[in-house]
């Protein structure tokens, strides 16, 4: 009997808990591990601005990136800005230069005129890049990402590369600028309405890149473009070499999209 009781009182006495203790130290260990990607994202974040503080430093600073070159219907001398300002882009909108713009209000950052260098071959042909953007988180880093790469390019390429300027064409909904105006030369362009009108994208969301080109070329951002040649890119290209200019003012030159041919009309 007495044996008995101690054995069933061994039983009913409580061990230690060590499942608690180990869900204390998982616990633990998870807040550590927070703070440190708190911290490391931090770091990230100012490396970044450094380097594309650095990449701008070393050489001009300005707007765009390519899938297709075509020659501009505008001379270069027509109205070219010259500016001298630093990499980061300085807002101007069509509130404060209203005799400038017939077309409706659009925010952009003023595109930098580049002086032509010295002892470059004659047969350079620069194009200034426009990367056709839109709204949201996803969008935004892939245009980072492209406009470093642009950076990162045309400094590599030297002053006698055919890399000229950088716009970034972003289609928004009443042409509402955001957050990268400040880091990415930017012009803001009307986006379509979702719909079957004049002015919607009739189920078709990439019809805002023809669109937002449309808008692009009516504007004193364009007449101020120095380049005779436009290099269309989208976000998710990336520059990997200084591309050469390959297109003459009679013959454009572009990578074929399958997707965008109609088959049902082979003479488009």
């Amino acid at each position: 009997v007495v044996f008995g009781a101690s054995r069933l009182a061994s039983i009913a006495a409580p061990e230690p808990s060590i499942p608690m203790i180990l869900r204390l130290v998982v616990v633990a260990a998870s807040l550590v591990v927070i703070g440190l990607l708190v911290h490391a994202n931090t770091l990230v974040g100012s490396s970044r601005n450094a380097h594309l503080s650095a990449l701008r430093a070393g050489g001009p600073s300005a707007v765009g990136s390519s899938t297709a070159a075509a020659a501009a219907s505008e001379s270069p001398q027509a109205g070219a800005a010259q500016h001298s300002q630093p990499a980061k882009a300085s807002h101007m909108t069509a509130t404060s230069e209203p005799a400038q713009h017939a077309t409706p209000p659009l925010a952009a950052t003023t595109p930098h005129a580049e002086a032509a260098p010295q002892g470059c071959p004659p047969t350079r042909k620069p194009y200034h890049v426009v990367m056709t953007a839109a709204t949201g988180i996803y969008q935004e880093w892939q245009s980072r990402i492209a406009y470093y790469h642009y950076l990162k390019q045309k400094k590599a390429g030297g002053p006698c590369s055919d890399i000229g300027g950088f716009t970034r064409l972003f289609n928004s909904p009443s042409a509402a600028p955001d957050k990268l105006m400040d880091e990415i030369p930017t012009l803001v362009v009307k986006q379509l309405g979702h719909g079957s009108c004049d002015e919607c994208d009739h189920g078709f969301i990439v019809m805002n890149r023809p669109w937002g080109a449309v808008q692009f070329v009516e504007t004193e951002h364009f007449r101020n473009i120095p380049e005779e040649y436009l290099f269309f890119i989208e976000t998710d290209h990336m520059m990997m070499r200084p591309p050469l200019n390959g297109a003459t003012p009679e013959k454009p030159v572009g990578f074929g999209f399958y997707y965008m041919l109609d088959l049902d009309r082979p003479e488009a």
